[in-house]
């Protein structure tokens, strides 16, 4: 599941985690690398060994997921969860199923699991896992056009949060949810608290992403200026901290940002040197979605 959020993937370290405590570390290892089959092989090999290693089931279910074999995900995810001995791990699975629920396309289904899992987590008053499954509610309501209840669901995890990470994190998401509703001003309030909370306690990574999506909701409002001052500032930061690949992505939104104002040959210079800069640097992916802006450029 290559798109899962930064919420999915958090969910998944406690049991990367547990997976030292049963031996299943080399299949997670193979999970986390995108090596899907050989984690499914290193799982089998744990299995047959004993069939009830409630970690390596788990560890099944989610690599026929990578693999989109989402039945047997399912029921590999289904059998770990009858082996949950703590409310925890039972929330963790109900989740899990949920995600591979959303993949396989059964929203219902995923929703459902969902709020399992949210009831199982209020039951146990455990507020890190109820976050969670909101977030991931929330998260789905959003794919499926209801903005508004995701929203509302984003709102609560927030008020959820422990730390500023992840403030950070349900920040990011409301904003997104405010832009989609059409309500700039509050989106740019909200990222802009991202942003400031990545600052404070994120990773360079995170912070240099939080600015540029700062910018480019600002970009949404129509507000070119403030949208030009938030990613120049993630422009300089890459560049005071050696980053070839920020400083490439930085550019390429400082010329989707002339383009969006008629200014067709600034935008095509800043293109064009954020993609050389792309390609120099192996960034394929963004290389590519550079060139695609390229194209959309009016003839000269």
């Amino acid at each position: 599941m290559n798109k899962t959020s930064l919420v999915i993937a958090l969910l998944c370290l406690p049991l990367a985690a547990y997976a030292q405590n049963y031996n299943a570390a080399a299949c997670y290892t193979a999970l986390e690398s995108g090596k899907a089959a050989d984690a499914l092989v290193q799982a089998d090999k744990l299995l047959k060994g004993d069939a009830k290693n409630r970690e390596a089931l788990l560890c099944k279910g989610r690599a026929h997921a990578e693999l989109k074999q989402y039945n047997e995900g399912l029921g590999a995810l289904r059998a770990a969860d009858q082996l949950s001995s703590q409310p925890a791990d039972h929330v963790i699975a109900l989740l899990l199923i949920g995600n591979v629920q959303k993949e396989a396309g059964k929203q219902t289904d995923a929703l459902a699991s969902y709020q399992q899992a949210l009831d199982a987590a209020k039951a146990k008053n455990d507020k890190t896992l109820q976050r969670i499954a909101l977030n991931v509610i929330g998260e789905a309501q959003v794919e499926t056009g209801h903005t508004q209840e995701g929203l509302e669901n984003y709102l609560q995890g927030a008020a959820l949060a422990a730390n500023d990470n992840e403030r950070a994190e349900n920040y990011s998401h409301i904003a997104m949810a405010y832009s989609k509703l059409g309500n700039h001003e509050r989106a740019v309030e909200y990222q802009l608290k991202a942003m400031l909370m990545q600052e404070r306690a994120g990773e360079p990574d995170e912070y240099a992403n939080a600015g540029l999506e700062l910018g480019r909701l600002y970009m949404a409002a129509k507000n070119y200026s403030q949208a030009e001052n938030a990613i120049s500032k993630i422009l300089k930061f890459a560049r005071e901290n050696g980053s070839a690949y920020w400083e490439a992505r930085a550019n390429y939104m400082l010329g989707l940002n002339k383009a969006e104002q008629g200014d067709a040959a600034a935008a095509r210079t800043l293109l064009l040197d954020a993609h050389n800069n792309a390609r120099r640097i192996g960034a394929a992916s963004l290389a590519a979605e550079i060139g695609n802006a390229m194209l959309k450029l009016p003839n000269e």
